[in-house]
């Protein structure tokens, strides 16, 4: 649950995930690199940390990864389903 909330504490953490549940599917890391402008390297930083807490599933195929929200820990732990449903970074660059 620590790592959970530690996940759930940092913006670009949030917005990868955010990202992940809005589109309700898998995505590769090239998508998300594009959709966040965010390196590859920062990608795979915050995703390390996402996986390890076990809010994503990955896969590899050839050399990309592609990620998917886990299901298992959303619905275990509903509260993140009900955060990213809720949040809109739209309204936070705005201001």
């Amino acid at each position: 649950m620590l790592e959970i909330i530690k996940c759930l504490s940092d913006t670009n953490r949030l917005k990868i995930l955010k990202l992940l549940f809005q589109n309700n599917k898998e995505l590769c890391a090239c998508d998300l690199i594009e959709q966040l402008q965010m390196t590859q390297s920062n990608l795979s930083k915050h995703m390390s940390k996402i996986i390890s807490a076990s809010l994503v599933s990955t896969r590899k195929e050839g050399k990309w990864s592609f990620y998917s929200l886990n299901q298992k820990t959303l619905t275990h732990y509903t509260f993140i389903a009900i955060l990213l449903s809720e949040i809109d970074f739209m309204e936070e660059e705005s201001v």
